[in-house]
Parts: C-alpha cells; structure tokens; sequence
C-alpha cells in the first residue's frame, strides 16, 4: 500500500497522453505562479508548453525541490532531471546493455548483479563529510550533480548541463577585500577565541570555540554564537 501526503499532490504527476509520458515527484514552489504567467490551470499541459517553446531545458524555470522525466514518444527521447542545487537526488548506472535511473538509491542497488564499496567515497566522506564528484557509496552506482541532466536519443545516453555554476561569479569583491571585510567584522565586535587543533594522518580537525553576543537593532534580541569547527582533509601522499 502507498501512503502519500495529501497537501503537495498538485505537484506529482504521473500521467500520458499520445505524444508524451511525463513524471515528476516533488514540490514546484512557483507552480503557481508560472500557471498564472502561461495562462495554463493543467500542470501536464504546462509542462507540454515549456518543453515545447524551451526544448530540453525547459524545467530550468522550476522552483523547490523536485525530480522528474519526459519522454517524447514521437522523437524516441528521454529526460531526466531533478532541481538546480540536486537536492532531490536521482541515481544511475550501467549493467552490460541495461541502464537504470531513479531516485531510489537501494532500487539501483537490487537492478545491479554486484554491488560493491567505492573506497574513494568512503575516504572522501571520512576526510571532507561529503563524496566528491558524482561517487556513490557503491562502485559504478552514480549520483547526478546539480545543473545536470540525463538524455536518452538516439540509443545514445549523455549527461548535459543544463545550469552552470562555474559561471556565477563566487563574489562581488576579490579574495583580498574579503579577507579584509570578514577581519573588519570580527574585530568590530568584543569576541573571545580559544582555538584548539587535533591532528589525524589524513586530516586536521581546528575546533574554534567563539562567543560572542550581538544585539539585533531595534528589538530585545540577543543572538549568541558559540563553537565553530574546520575540518580540513588532506589526500595521501603519492610517490612520482
């Protein structure tokens, strides 16, 4: 039996039609908004709009926290995709000639004859608390990464980018007047700082305990900051 919360169902879609499947699990936050811009109350027909002015790209103008795909029954093309920052994960990998995508990890797990561990992920959650890259706790089992997406045409599988990170400027200041504005707001308030530093063969763990109390202007608010930590990981030494 299936259980699903009632309140975003507005926002699933499961549905076919002659010309397209679509699918989608999540929320879209301006679905509202984009029904009202395109003069469309159907979320299918929406999606159908979009695809068919924007072409691939066309869930880039999706809101929250969602995943999905499309498939174009006349051009024999498939999408995947899932929200800008990949927060809604999707999953994939190859066996032989089969292909698997979801957004259940262990479904991928139970399609694949051998699951094992990916060391390299391991060590990158160890020394960084995250995987580097695309890895999965398990070999040639994948994680799709923020701003892309899977295509199927041609009996052809790719990943595309659909939105560019690296494109984004990181600031509107260079690393220099960064530096120079975080030290100014450090020492613009009475601050107290009782480093300490624990070192491991792959990593080095610098607990900074901070405390300090700021007024929120124009209200009875205190706000308290206390106990920050760096953990910096370092890659193993290699010979050449």
């Amino acid at each position: 039996e299936n259980f699903q919360f009632q309140k975003f169902e507005n926002d699933k879609i499961f549905k076919e039609n002659q010309d397209f499947i679509i699918g989608i699990d999540g929320i879209v936050l301006n679905l509202n908004l984009l029904k009202k811009a395109y003069g469309i109350s159907s979320f299918f027909d929406l999606i159908i709009h979009l695809y068919q002015q924007k072409g691939s790209h066309f869930f880039d103008i999706f809101k929250g926290e969602f995943c999905g795909f499309l498939f174009d029954k006349t051009k024999k093309e498939l999408y995947f995709f899932n929200n800008k920052t990949a927060t809604k994960q999707i999953f994939y990998s190859q066996e032989k000639t089969e292909f698997i995508v979801s957004n259940s990890f262990h479904d991928v797990l139970d399609f694949k004859n051998e699951n094992t561990l990916n060391e390299n992920a391991v060590f990158d959650m160890l020394s960084f608390g995250g995987m580097l890259e695309n890895k999965t706790f398990v070999n040639s089992v994948y994680k799709l990464l923020a701003g892309e997406y899977i295509c199927f045409k041609n009996q052809n599988f790719s990943k595309e980018v659909y939105f560019d990170y690296n494109q984004i400027p990181i600031s509107i200041f260079s690393k220099k007047d960064a530096i120079e504005k975080f030290d100014f707001a450090f020492k613009e308030i009475n601050i107290g700082v009782e480093p300490s530093i624990s070192i491991t063969a792959n990593s080095v763990k610098v607990t900074v305990n901070i405390s300090w109390i700021e007024n929120v202007p124009n209200s009875n608010i205190e706000l308290i900051f206390t106990n920050i930590t760096f953990r910096i990981g370092f890659l193993p030494n290699q010979s050449h």
